[in-house]
């Protein structure tokens, strides 16, 4: 159904349903229903009808963008797969003298009858619902798989009683089909991220050995090989990321060193606050992680809800949970998962023993039950059915009543219902909750409600979401086009922006994003056009000692030793150095050779000077993409040796002339 896929892919600038009444008015106009529509005549609707109705609420460049994309993509989709899968039907080949310009249908062999054309659209749903069903089976516990089993099932058997399959269940298991597409195309750019920084991680606590370490390095190349052929390791990276943090909190303890003299060794306030900002990263992924796993439970729990924003507010304010909060949080949300299950099959035992009363032969009750059914799965698979429940409980006096008007009224339900679902993908809407809540219970009244106001109001944002996500997508490609000058530059600043840029990049990759998928940008942008402001600065420092060294620092060096303007002098007062090592003091480059990591070095040097002992006294190793740099305390300042690794620069080191 090309026109079903022109609808998901412009889902996030216009409703599903509007964009679907609006090809339909279209097509009725050519006196043709939407899937009867010809590749030209979809081109053209999008092109005309489409193209005014997105520039009501969105710039028309941006529309005319979007257009061109779908119908790039349809004339692809075309060229691929051309017909419907040949497994579903069997046609045989035509005869040797048939020519191509005069096709014939073959005839249905005797044995096995032909299906009808409507008989044979349906397998082909069925079936690519159950192979999307095989290709997911890796994530059977994401709520949007549990659904999709759900909806299989009560589509199979429709088909196996030899009933038209329902169209809306059918649309809507195609949704789910490009929503879990879409889920696994942002995880993957999640994991990707979080491989980068692991990997980063590891490359700080290596050297400190242990069983911890090769576990490390054993969970990474599984998740690095998981990530290569599109897979997810959720638990392998949740792991890594516990003994990460245990790793470098023992990394940065340890720069206290041995306690002298009998006394217990004192942590600084800088390395008290390191390991508490590592504490506190790392409950922030885990508070989110279990926000979206009980995601569905925390829209019937007000106070679970509550109690989660509350914990979320604390941690942007800087503070830390505690490993019992989040025990006690866990236990709370499950308890209260199971409680809502044992809920909800009560309730729904209840409205199917009030189905079963009524007459299943009309359109309405059927429809209900189909609903019943579902919500079954859901139930069965352990997930929520509270969309389901709510449309049932809206739904049953209605068609106890009786009323002529029953059906309409029970339209109108399923479209408010669609309306909530819609809402909540987007950022907050001031004032809809009211205005749902309002035309709901005028519906369980009898009367009418103005859904088409409601349309409106989600159709404005969907607009202003998509023109924000312009707006990140422009400023993520400046921090990229920034990023390319600083590139060059050594230190954990541009390390980390780096990683934060190949992220960036595989975010503007993705097409429609999700309201996680959307955060989860947003987040790593302003971290990444943070650490620029920083990169910025380290570029004017660097650039400042590249002047400083090769004037004023090399001048007054000179004129100290009384060298005059014969600097061949200088290799018989202060000889060069071996190549890799420097001598660092009071901020200068003493002697080496040129270097701008050694000129920042220097600077690190002054500082570190500068601490009390025994902190400013340490051995410090840093990692770059150059190398390893090894830093010793001498005479008030530091030697400095680089190597390919940390044993090469000690080597080095040792060389050091005297």
């Amino acid at each position: 159904m090309p026109y079903r896929q022109a609808v998901a892919q412009l889902g996030d600038l216009i409703s599903a349903r509007a964009l679907e009444r609006l090809i339909e008015s279209a097509a009725q106009d050519r006196s043709m229903r939407p899937e009867e529509l010809s590749s030209a005549q979809l081109a053209d609707i999008l092109k005309r009808d489409v193209f005014r109705r997105l520039q009501l609420t969105v710039p028309a460049s941006l529309a005319k963008r979007r257009i061109e994309e779908v119908l790039a993509n349809l004339k692809l989709s075309a060229v691929v797969s051309p017909a419907p899968p040949s497994a579903v039907t069997r046609i045989e080949p035509p005869p040797q003298s048939q020519q191509s310009g005069a096709a014939q249908v073959p005839e249905p062999q005797q044995s096995a009858p032909q299906p009808s054309a409507a008989q044979a659209q349906n397998q082909v749903h069925v079936a690519s619902l159950e192979e999307s069903l095989k290709a997911y089976s890796l994530y059977f516990d994401w709520p949007e798989v549990k659904r999709l089993r759900a909806l299989s099932a009560v589509l199979h058997g429709e088909l196996g009683a030899g009933k038209p399959l329902p169209d809306k269940l059918v649309a809507e298991g195609l949704d789910l089909q490009e929503t879990l597409s879409r889920r696994l195309a942002e995880a993957l750019v999640m994991q990707e991220s979080d491989l980068a920084e692991l990997r980063a991680g590891f490359g700080r606590v290596e050297g400190v050995g242990g069983p911890k370490v090769r576990r490390l390095s054993g969970l990474l190349q599984s998740i690095e090989d998981a990530q290569k052929t599109g897979a997810l390791l959720p638990s392998e990276v949740e792991r890594a990321r516990n003994l990460t943090l245990d790793l470098r909190k023992l990394v940065a303890s340890s720069v206290v060193g041995l306690p002298t003299g009998g006394a217990a060794p004192q942590a600084s306030d800088d390395v008290v606050q390191q390991v508490r900002e590592l504490d506190r990263a790392h409950e922030v992924r885990a508070l989110s992680d279990l926000s979206r796993e009980f995601a569905p439970l925390l829209r019937v729990e007000e106070g679970l809800n509550l109690e989660i924003q509350a914990a979320k507010e604390r941690l942007d304010g800087g503070h830390l949970l505690g490993e019992e909060r989040f025990v006690r949080l866990r236990s709370d949300l499950e308890a209260a998962q199971l409680a809502q299950l044992a809920q909800q099959q009560t309730e729904l035992s209840d409205f199917e023993t009030r189905l079963s009363q009524l007459d299943s032969a009309l359109r309405p009750v059927e429809q209900a039950q189909l609903g019943a059914a579902v919500a079954r799965g859901l139930l069965s698979s352990g997930s929520l059915a509270t969309d389901e429940l709510r449309l049932l409980s809206r739904s049953l006096p209605l068609l106890e009543s009786g009323d002529a008007s029953a059906e309409d009224a029970l339209e109108n339900q399923r479209e408010l219902l669609e309306i909530e679902q819609a809402a909540r993908d987007l950022p907050v809407i001031e004032g809809l909750q009211g205005d749902l809540s309002q035309a709901a219970q005028a519906l369980e009244r009898g009367e009418m409600a103005d859904l088409s106001a409601l349309w409106a109001v989600i159709d404005q944002r969907k607009g202003v979401a998509a023109q924000e996500r312009e707006a990140l997508d422009l400023r993520t490609r400046q921090v990229l086009d920034e990023y390319g000058r600083y590139r060059h530059l050594a230190g954990d600043t541009i390390s980390h922006l780096g990683r934060l840029a190949d992220t960036l990049r595989s975010h503007l990759k993705l097409g429609k994003l999700s309201a996680d998928g959307r955060a989860h940008y947003m987040q790593v942008l302003g971290d990444a056009e943070a650490l620029l402001s920083e990169a910025r600065a380290e570029f004017q420092v660097a650039r400042d000692l590249t002047a400083q060294f090769g004037e004023e620092a090399l001048t007054g060096l000179l004129d100290a030793l009384g060298l005059d303007e014969e600097p061949e002098q200088e290799l018989v007062t202060l000889p060069p150095l071996p190549q890799g090592l420097w001598e660092l003091r009071g901020g200068t480059v003493m002697r080496g050779a040129p270097d701008p990591q050694a000129w920042s070095l220097a600077r690190l040097s002054a500082q570190l000077a500068e601490l009390p002992l025994p902190i400013g006294d340490a051995e410090v190793r840093l990692d770059t993409p150059q190398g390893v740099w090894l830093l010793l305390p001498h005479l008030g300042g530091h030697r400095a040796a680089q190597g390919r690794d940390i044993e090469e620069a000690r080597a080095r080191m040792s060389d050091f002339p005297e």
